[in-house]
């Protein structure tokens, strides 16, 4: 295809007309032929439709550069439609779920990502049109953007597609799934893209991400819905603060108790500690970076109750990331802990130099 594309010369002709209808139609054939195949194979040969479906959303990924985009984005529905067609062949929904994580996970990795999800109001890297933060205010201020951008409906998963198949993703598990490994799966996927955005170099401008924040607003809603679900029995002693730019606060770095684990598993649907810390670490990130006037309009139009859920997620991040000083006794823990570690450290060191002793001796007796 690329090299069609360059005996095209297709700077001089429009995107859409890059490929033949043809082409496209076989596109179309070939995107249900693999879908099938992905969905026959999942219950008896997971890894290869694993590796089926990886390649698939590779493909989708480079084509995103290659064709029309807005026929990428049919494609990536079609795949939607044929797996929730096909769901009943499959022995349970958090496969095919797993699937769609899983090429999600691919396409949210395109170095174009920000721009095919059109941010409001519209491209932020065209340095000649872009809008200044004062106009920006006044957008917002004229229109109804506070309540388009923080509802999860049609219209926003039609303009900001990606982000709105994540979102939607992460409403259906959050709210309908006891898998705490889906659940797990979408909360991390979430914040491996919020951690994307405060890494780029293009959106270290405070008006670019807060125009990229705003995408994600209807992810605060979402943790609001699912309040009841959160864990909200933190251990001081192990809570300290974190950002989404610190990787190192990965949930296989949390440590919980197995009378926390014991009693997380016993309400069925509910949230674990280390799920719920890495979606308060989002929202707070969200809420950081997004435009301060279109929080005051979005806060304006909620109802009293869905403010008091919103100041009590924000009591539970309090609660949660609040740093409390180490006790005596943990003092005196760390301190074991670090005793014993240097005598393993030592113990290995000693060992490294009877086996170097060892083979010079060796060494010498062969000369």
């Amino acid at each position: 295809m690329a090299q069609h594309l360059g005996k095209l010369h297709s700077k001089s002709k429009a995107r859409m007309s890059w490929f033949p209808k043809d082409f496209k139609d076989d596109l179309n054939r070939l995107l249900k032929l693999i879908a099938g195949k992905i969905l026959s194979t999942v219950a008896t040969n997971p890894p290869y439709a694993q590796f089926v479906n990886k390649s698939l959303a590779y493909f989708l990924q480079d084509l995103f550069s290659l064709m029309d985009r807005g026929f990428v984005f049919h494609l990536v529905k079609l795949y939607w439609i044929c797996m929730e067609d096909e769901t009943p062949n499959v022995p349970t929904e958090e496969s095919v779920a797993e699937l769609k994580l899983n090429l999600l996970q691919v396409l949210c990795l395109h170095e174009h990502y920000v721009q095919l999800n059109l941010p409001y109001p519209h491209s932020l890297f065209n340095e000649k049109n872009s809008i200044k933060p004062h106009q920006f205010k006044a957008k917002l201020k004229s229109t109804k953007t506070a309540q388009s951008l923080t509802s999860l409906n049609k219209t926003y998963c039609e303009r900001h597609y990606l982000v709105g198949l994540l979102l939607s993703m992460e409403a259906h598990i959050l709210n309908c799934s006891t898998s705490p490994t889906l659940q797990r799966a979408v909360i991390l996927l979430t914040r491996d893209v919020l951690y994307r955005h405060d890494n780029e170099q293009s959106l270290q401008d405070p008006a670019r991400r807060s125009r990229v924040a705003s995408l994600y607003l209807p992810f605060v809603t979402i943790v609001m819905d699912v309040y009841d679900k959160l864990w909200k029995d933190f251990n001081k002693s192990g809570s300290r603060s974190a950002s989404v730019c610190d990787r190192s606060y990965d949930d296989d770095n949390m440590t919980q108790s197995p009378m926390n684990t014991l009693r997380a598993n016993k309400k069925q649907g509910q949230i674990p500690p280390r799920s719920t810390r890495t979606l308060l670490l989002c929202v707070l990130s969200v809420l950081k970076n997004c435009d301060d006037e279109l929080l005051k309009k979005w806060l304006i139009s909620l109802k009293p109750n869905r403010i008091n859920t919103l100041i009590s997620i924000i009591k539970l991040c309090v609660s949660c990331f609040e740093y409390h000083p180490a006790t005596e006794k943990n003092k005196v823990t760390n301190r074991t802990a670090e005793k014993a570690e240097e005598a393993k450290t030592k113990t290995r060191g000693n060992v490294h130099e009877r086996e170097g002793d060892a083979r010079q001796t060796l060494e010498t007796g062969v000369h």
